[in-house]
């Protein structure tokens, strides 16, 4: 209990915790005063606090281990060299020992800390990827679509600006739909533009990929558009979105 107290308060130290670091080396230091009153061992606790004492700026313990650190050393120098030496090497093969079993125990836990977070990312890329082929699935654009059967001029705009992704897509399709996005808005106030304009997309009935393309961006990324529109406006799952929208309107 000793030693780990001691290195609990070395790692801790080396980590900038000073708080914890003097609570592990002064419960290594009760334990060493009752069962290791041996000058090594003083000696070690009291280097490490005076360490600790010099980074936390605390003078008056500075000075009082500076001191306790110069009587423990004259007090080595009556003791027998050979006695010493022995008990020196026998503390330091035991402190390389936890050492190397402490280094050990952390190479496993970041090795298992590894191992969770790749399959936690596993788990998570096969459910996004199972949900968007399930939102795929039920979302299948019309064959036939009121908006698509109008040819009128102004619908033929409003397709080609979709398709360009031109600025004023929104605005002539609010020409040609005026109830659009008061509709939407009923449904949901916090509606954004940029939504608003996806909203428009599905309306005027094109597929995913079609979609990604005149938006210049992923499959991926209009799918996960899809889905937090489904929640925005509380649409059922059980719901093609496409036929959603089209009903909109009517």
């Amino acid at each position: 209990m000793h030693d780990t107290y001691f290195y609990a308060g070395s790692i801790y130290r080396k980590t900038n915790d000073y708080k914890k670091a003097q609570y592990y080396y002064l419960e290594a230091k009760k334990i060493a005063d009752k069962y290791f009153p041996t000058e090594n061992s003083q000696l070690d606790i009291a280097e490490e606090l005076r360490e600790l004492y010099i980074k936390m700026g605390e003078k008056d313990s500075v000075a009082y281990y500076s001191q306790k650190i110069i009587e423990i050393q004259h007090a080595n120098e009556s003791k027998n060299i050979s006695v010493k030496n022995t008990i020196d090497n026998k503390d330091l093969n035991e402190k390389e020992s936890l050492k190397n079993n402490n280094k050990n125990l952390i190479y496993s836990l970041i090795g298992a800390a590894i191992v969770c977070c790749f399959l936690i990312y596993i788990a998570f890329f096969f459910y996004r990827k199972n949900k968007s082929k399930k939102l795929d699935k039920i979302d299948i654009p019309l064959v036939e679509s009121t908006p698509q059967n109008n040819y009128s001029e102004l619908f033929e705009e409003v397709v080609l600006l979709a398709k360009q992704n031109k600025q004023e897509f929104l605005t002539r399709f609010n020409d040609l739909y005026p109830d659009f996005t008061r509709k939407i808005l009923l449904l949901n106030n916090n509606i954004q533009s940029s939504e608003l304009r996806f909203c428009a997309y599905l309306y005027l009935n094109f597929s995913t990929k079609d979609i990604a393309e005149y938006t210049f961006t992923s499959v991926r990324t209009v799918q996960t558009k899809k889905y937090n529109l489904r929640k925005k406006l509380n649409i059922p799952t059980d719901i093609d979105i496409y036929v959603w929208f089209s009903d909109l309107l009517k």
